[in-house]
């Protein structure tokens, strides 16, 4: 455990300058960029105010690197988090998303991805008319949206991502500048954002944006029994919408089209949808379960995590039933809800885990917004399932709560035993997906934080793919859907990694119950049950106090000696470590320490940190 404190030495043949700054934690991405700083909060502090200089500070931006402000939230425990978006000489930089995490106006951590840009060409070699030709080439569609409807005609956006198309996870991908386009094809059904070389022409990243899989009336569902339902009294009769949540819940009919303008209203004459109506040859009895979903969904994210709709600004949740002929999945298409009749494989995809997981991929694309490919993509889809479940585990009880899609006739993944269904339950073990099918796994990867949330919700014990045994203390579902609420609204941000959700985690579990806490030990040792980082270790929870009064003196052309007060410890202080612009140096067991090697004219930072037993 370490309290340290910084000097900024601009080495001249004369003098200095110092600064001093506090952080506890850092951890690093393969191009040495933070992905989350934690500053210790006791002694200097850093204001919200500050919230852009700390990051130009932390993340060593260049001048032709800028972030601007996303949004601010307020969470239930007195955090702000303010997001931001990174620009690069004007250009947004894709999945270029940082939060400040601060309160009481005091910054205590960072989380996020830097994007390192080397001097691009920002200037287009080709035509945004072009690109989107390229697009099309690329999505080869028979029929597109906007051929129906002008509103989805794409409007290309020029940005910087990471070109990673068709490259192994691990790879390091370069910077490119390129257009972005929201491609929406009707058939076969798909909508993605497109980005395609703004100098070469190719495809270098794709996105999906589809994620496949106040009257009150009374409705026998078709999977969950008679349900009392909120309804809309128009004309005469009753359709299904429900005016009383956020802008409203409407449930529409496509008639097996696969055009949501000519869709049209379920409506009933007294408000009393019953089974000889409703429970036919066409499954109409499925959209009364789409409608209930809704409003059970809507009210889960509102009473438990006080998210007023998707957006958490009470968006008009549209749903659409019977949607193509026989169509086989269900999705949110970055604005509505859609579900298919099933045919060989599913009965009509309408049931509440179901709803529950798709709405689940929108509370995705308003908070973290997690890219669909590779490990952000398996968290996705594995955030989806937790809602699903959970929401089935509220709302209806009698339901195998572990079991995504049960009433459907073919279960489709299993929280509890991801292995049963050929999913992996430990990170990189079996059933991994390595080859770039389904966005490099996405369906299948997301086996190992499932069963975390499910270890950390009711526990378990067993031994994983690495050999490694465990135990796990159950927490509770109410404790465990708001650490993992919080992983994903609070600390997740669009490229976020297995390794980055259990920072995240366990960070979630010390905001809302403490250090050292039964919740903190649970959520710690369930990740080492899937394979991702260590177990929990007791340690010596008292950091040592930081130096201070780090100076300067002896200051010749290539060497001086840094000094400073002596730490104390609850313990014993049993070194200090110096860090010469953020690598170490050396060591010391007094409070002093000769620096050596040094450049006339060149300016240094350096870091004392005390150290204990527990280091």
């Amino acid at each position: 455990m370490k309290r340290f404190f910084t000097l900024l030495l601009v080495f001249l043949f004369a003098g200095a300058s110092l600064m001093a700054q506090e952080i506890q934690k850092k951890e690093l991405d393969r191009n040495g960029s933070p992905t989350f700083v934690k500053f210790e909060t006791k002694g200097k502090t850093v204001s919200q105010v500050e919230s852009k200089a700390i990051l130009s500070s932390v993340l060593n931006m260049t001048k032709n690197d800028e972030y601007k402000t996303l949004r601010t939230e307020k969470d239930q425990i007195g955090f702000t988090h303010e997001r931001f978006q990174q620009y690069y000489k004007g250009i947004k930089v894709e999945n270029g998303t940082y939060i400040v995490h601060s309160r009481n106006n005091v910054i205590e951590s960072l989380s996020g991805e830097y994007k390192l840009i080397n001097n691009i060409n920002t200037t287009p070699s080709i035509s945004a008319e072009k690109a989107f030709e390229n697009a099309k080439v690329f999505v080869n569609a028979e029929k597109y949206m906007w051929e129906q409807d002008k509103s989805f005609t794409p409007a290309p956006e020029l940005v910087i991502v990471a070109a990673d198309y068709n490259k192994h996870p691990n790879d390091v991908y370069e910077m490119v500048l390129a257009y972005k386009i929201d491609v929406y094809a009707s058939k076969p059904l798909s909508r993605d954002y497109i980005y395609v070389n703004a100098h070469t022409g190719e495809i270098v990243h794709t996105n999906a944006i589809i994620k496949k899989a106040a009257a009150t009336g009374t409705a026998v569902t078709r999977y969950s029994g008679t349900k009392s339902i909120s309804t809309d009294s128009y004309n005469g009769s009753y359709r299904l919408r429900d005016v009383s949540r956020g802008s409203g819940i409407y449930t529409y009919d496509c008639n097996e089209s696969t055009s949501y303008t000519s869709a049209v209203d379920f409506t009933d004459v007294d408000n009393n949808w019953t089974a000889a109506e409703y429970d036919n040859a066409a499954k109409d009895n499925g959209a009364l379960d789409a409608h209930w979903a809704g409003m059970v969904t809507y009210d889960y994210f509102k009473n438990i995590h006080a998210r007023n709709s998707f957006d958490g600004s009470g968006a008009l949740i549209k749903t659409y039933v019977h949607y193509d002929e026989s169509y086989e999945n269900a999705f949110w298409n970055g604005s509505v809800f859609t579900f298919g009749d099933g045919a060989s494989t599913f009965d009509i995809l309408t049931s509440l885990d179901v709803f529950g997981h798709e709405f689940g991929h929108a509370v995705c694309e308003y908070t973290c917004d997690l890219v669909y490919s590779k490990e952000p993509g398996a968290l996705n889809e594995a955030f989806s399932d937790i809602w699903g479940c959970t929401v089935e585990y509220y709302y209806a009880p009698d339901k195998d709560t572990w079991l995504m899609g049960e009433d459907l006739g073919y279960v489709l993944r299993s929280l509890s035993d991801p292995k049963s269904k050929g999913l992996p339950d430990t990170y990189l073990g079996e059933y991994w997906v390595t080859s770039s099918s389904d966005y490099y796994g996405v369906h299948t990867n997301n086996g190992p934080f499932c069963y975390w949330y499910y270890l950390i919700s009711v526990g378990g014990s067993g031994t994983n793919d690495n050999g490694n045994s465990y135990n796990i203390s159950a927490i509770g579902i109410d404790k465990a859907e708001k650490i993992t609420y919080r992983i994903e609204s609070v600390y997740m941000t669009s490229s976020s990694t297995y390794a980055n959700a259990r920072t995240f985690a366990i960070q979630s579990a010390i905001d809302l119950y403490g250090a050292g806490s039964a919740e903190e030990i649970a959520v710690t040792n369930a990740m080492y049950a899937v394979g991702v980082g260590s177990a929990y270790v007791s340690t010596d929870t008292q950091a040592p106090t930081a130096p201070t009064n780090l100076a300067s003196a002896s200051i010749a052309q290539t060497t001086f000696t840094l000094s400073w007060t002596a730490s104390t410890d609850n313990v014993a202080v049993t070194g200090y470590d110096i860090y010469q612009n953020g690598t170490l140096k050396g060591s010391s067991t007094s409070t002093s320490y000769s620096v050596t090697g040094l450049t006339a004219g060149t300016t240094y930072s350096y870091t004392v940190k005390a150290k204990d037993a527990a280091g």
